[in-house]
Parts: C-alpha cells; structure tokens; sequence
C-alpha cells in the first residue's frame, strides 16, 4: 500500500506518516510544505453517537497540484487501483480520471460530502468503483428538493449511466445498494450497537477494496466492508484498534 498526500512541516503530519511507515506502507510520495498545517477533522456526535457537526481544517489539499500527477505517475501507474477521495481538487481528479484511460489501474474514488461530491466531473466514464452516500449521491444527480429523491438503487442506476462502471450507495444502518453491470442489489448493514460512527464510511470502503484486491466481485466484496463498518461503530476509536 501506498500513500499519496501533502501534509504539513508538523508533528501532526510526521507523526501520521510514521505511523504508516510502521505499517508497512510507502510513504515516499507524501509532499512535506511548510505553507499549510496537516489537515484534521473533528466530528462533533450527539446523544445518539450521531454525528451532529464535522468541522475541517483542510486547506493545505489546495496546495495540491494538478502537474503534482507527472511526479506521482510512475508509482500510480504501476498500481493495481488507485484511491482517490474528493478532498482533492477538482482538477487533479478530474486529470486523475483523464489520465487513468492509458494506464493499467483501476480507480475508486470516495465523495466525502455532499459539497464536495460536486468536484467530480458530470461524466464518470473512467471511475471503476464509486463510493457515495445517499445525500451525496442526490446532490451529484442535482435533486434537493427532499420530496424528489431517488432511493439508493435509483441513485446508484443513475450514477452508472453518467460512467462509473460500478457505484455503491449507503444509507448507514438502513443498509445500502451496489450497482454494476449485472444489475442493482440492495444490501442490508450489518446490525450494530454503536458508540461512535466517526469512520464507518472509511472502513466500509477500506473492506470492500480489501476483498476486491482478493478477487471477490464487488456485491460479494461489500459484505465484508459493512461488518468493518459496523465494528467500527462499536469502537470508540476512527479505525478499530482489533483489526488485524
């Protein structure tokens, strides 16, 4: 595993990229600037361990370049599949899915927010496997009227008739939907008594990439990433401290 990124000149930015070091991940393309500090995220929840508030200091990704790929690319090209989240900057996704055409990887990529959702382009043709959540998936489609909303199945369809050879939209515990060439599947989570949500999204991915890297198809693959999630929201801790 590989990690491409921009972090600060601080201990928060060093600390993390010893920790994957540690791991066993390469971290020689992280970018080190003195510009901006590493970014964070503080998820504020409510009585219900839901998530009330996220407040993010992610300035530095605007330092991030769209020419920074010419450096990367011998790295990404040589990978299996590449994952990309939309706190990157509409251009370098954008020149991330252009450039992916003559190379061998597969790409997933994550919308993190509604807001952010909106940096990806209107054509999704070269994004193998995308990540979504109900809201975001709305949002991409430009639906903001509640009444009008499509259901997960419905947003995943036509999510994949604007490209993505296969979309995956979640609606948290009430389960979520996985659209590919064969059709559309809805699929339950995994039942769950949870303490914090903070992650779940992100083992819920980092599962099923998981298992997509050992052969199974994508449907089969996201039952794996729903049980990450749901042990993950019964950890108080962002990754659950038991995983091997």
């Amino acid at each position: 595993v590989s990690f491409v990124s921009i972090v600060g000149d601080d201990e928060v930015g060093r600390s993390l990229s010893r920790h994957l070091r540690d791991l066993g991940g390469d971290v020689s393309q992280v970018i080190i600037t003195t510009e901006r500090p590493t970014a964070e995220y503080a998820a504020i929840l409510g009585p219900q361990n839901d998530l009330v508030l996220g407040i993010a200091d992610m300035e530095i990704f605007d330092l991030f370049q769209p020419s920074y790929l010419d450096r990367f690319w011998p790295h990404l090209a040589s990978a299996t599949w590449v994952f990309c989240d939309c706190n990157m900057p509409a251009g370098v996704i954008e020149a991330l899915i252009s450039r992916k055409a003559g190379a061998r990887f597969k790409l997933a990529i994550d919308t993190v927010s509604s807001p952010k959702a909106m940096r990806l382009p209107k054509d999704l043709s070269g994004v193998d496997l995308l990540f979504t959540n109900h809201d975001e998936a709305n949002a991409m489609l430009g639906i903001t009227n509640p009444d009008k909303r499509l259901r997960p199945r419905e947003a995943a369809e036509a999510l994949r008739d604007r490209g993505a050879a296969e979309v995956i939209v979640t609606m948290g515990a009430a389960g979520y939907a996985v659209a590919g060439s064969k059709g559309v599947a809805s699929m339950r989570s995994v039942a769950a008594h949870p303490v914090d949500i903070t992650g779940a999204g992100d083992a819920m991915i980092a599962g099923t990439l998981y298992r997509v890297l050992g052969g199974e198809d994508t449907v089969q693959a996201t039952q794996t990433g729903a049980l990450l999630a749901t042990l993950t929201t019964e950890s108080d801790a962002s990754v659950h401290p038991d995983l091997s």
